[in-house]
């Protein structure tokens, strides 16, 4: 088989190679024969860590890796990309002590991004692109608090107030001069929570975006006071609560 037959395998296994810029092109590097890539912990993923991890790996004349050396990084990704360099083979040779610099650069992508685009990437000589999800944010039927009866009682139905998880709607909201009183008459519906003017975002090199405000809240609630709410909202569907 010709190395450039080699090569092809190699493209296959590894993923897309820049074909116009390959080993032929490139004596002076040592070709890589197999790569792997550095494990997502959980501790990554909490730590949102991204960015290039630098590895100098000295190399046996077998083109197995004795050494892996982070020399830039951060310190979350580090001990990973150590490890997987680690598994790296290259090509043999009768030239001892050889050092090579591998590049792994982590990117972070949203929640929903396909299985395809969190394959790891090989780019000739030495870098492997290692992206990860964003994790999904729980959703209120994932919290088990729904229901669950204190010891505390409603000041206007005397009933005992129970455990919610409500939506917090963020903006300006305004109450029409009628439903500012009628408030009084369910104080404890608390079928939402007002929050802040601005949802808040937090942004990764990748172009991701992730939500930083919280989504949900958890109320006490009374439901006499969500029963009158309801019936309140049904006689004066022009006067509820708007949002601006």
């Amino acid at each position: 088989m010709s190395f450039t037959s080699t090569l092809f395998i190699i493209a296959a296994l590894l993923g897309p190679f820049n074909l116009n810029s390959d080993w032929i092109d490139r004596p002076n590097q040592v070709p890589v024969l197999s790569t792997a890539a550095p494990e997502v912990t959980p501790l990554v993923v909490l730590t949102r860590a991204e960015g290039r991890v630098v590895v100098e790996v000295r190399l046996a004349a077998s083109g197995e890796v004795i050494s892996a050396r982070s020399t830039e990084g951060h310190w979350v990704l580090r001990k990973q990309a150590e490890l997987a360099a680690l598994r790296w083979r290259f090509a043999a040779s009768s030239e001892v002590d050889r050092v090579v610099y591998l590049r792994f650069d982590f990117k972070i992508l949203p929640a929903d991004a396909s299985d395809e685009a969190v394959a790891p990437l090989f780019t000739l000589p030495y870098d492997l692109t290692v992206k990860y999800r964003l994790p999904k944010r729980p959703g209120r039927a994932e919290y088990s608090l729904s229901g669950q009866e204190t010891d505390q009682r409603c000041a206007v139905h005397q009933e005992y107030l129970k455990r919610d998880i409500v939506n917090i709607t963020y903006g300006l909201t305004f109450l029409s001069p009628e439903a500012i009183p009628a408030n009084e008459s369910f104080p404890n519906a608390k079928s939402f929570v007002s929050g802040e003017c601005v949802i808040e975002y937090r942004g990764y090199e990748s172009g991701a975006k992730e939500l930083v405000s919280p989504e949900f809240a958890e109320v006490l609630y009374c439901q006499a006071c969500r029963d009158a709410q309801k019936r309140w909202l049904s006689a004066h569907p022009l006067k509820s609560p708007t949002k601006r």
